[in-house]
């Protein structure tokens, strides 16, 4: 989870359990959102890989960084001792293509896997800050009629836009989007 109920409840400052499930219900989904936005887990986990590869000089992009170790490595289903480079913060990488040549003499379209271990092992603070941000404002949103733009009570007026408050922490997600190819 990319935020918990605890700092959720003392950003909102509710003492009480009586918002609990919501908060819990609130958490999930902008944990689900933010990640399927972003193309990514974050988490620190072992994940794997697979990938289509007819032109070994093209690079792989893995998903879940920053990478801490790349633990197997498959062509099809058997497993190779391959040279290789890659950018751990990136997930960018290259694969050695004279070693792919001595393992692999058919260069035609091959299924590779990786099994590797990446993803945070403490989510950064920006991104617990920008989950906090989206809980809250959803929390706020929750129970109001979003259909009511703006009201009027003689001369005060009151706009709503909820619009620039999802774009704001959507371009700040953006900085740990992964693109898909």
């Amino acid at each position: 989870m990319l935020t918990n109920k605890t700092d959720v409840k003392a950003i909102l400052g509710i003492s009480d359990n009586s918002q609990d499930t919501l908060i819990e219900n609130l958490i999930l989904e902008v944990d689900e959102l933010i990640k399927s936005y972003c193309n990514r887990e974050f988490e620190y986990n072992t994940y794997t890989h697979t990938e289509f590869i007819k032109d070994v000089e093209n690079p792989i992009f893995l998903v879940e960084t920053p990478i801490d170790s790349i633990e197997k490595f498959y062509i099809n289903t058997d497993e190779k001792d391959l040279a290789y480079t890659i950018n751990k913060e990136s997930g960018v990488m290259y694969l050695g293509y004279t070693t792919i040549l001595n393992n692999n003499s058919s260069l035609t379209e091959d299924i590779f896997k990786i099994e590797y271990k990446g993803g945070y092992e403490t989510i950064p603070a920006g991104l617990i800050s920008i989950a906090n941000d989206f809980v809250v404002y959803k929390y706020y949103k929750s129970g109001k009629d979003n259909s009511i733009e703006s009201e009027k009570i003689d001369s005060l007026s009151i706009k709503y836009n909820n619009k620039n408050i999802e774009d704001s922490i959507f371009k700040k997600l953006n900085m740990y989007k992964r693109i898909k190819l």
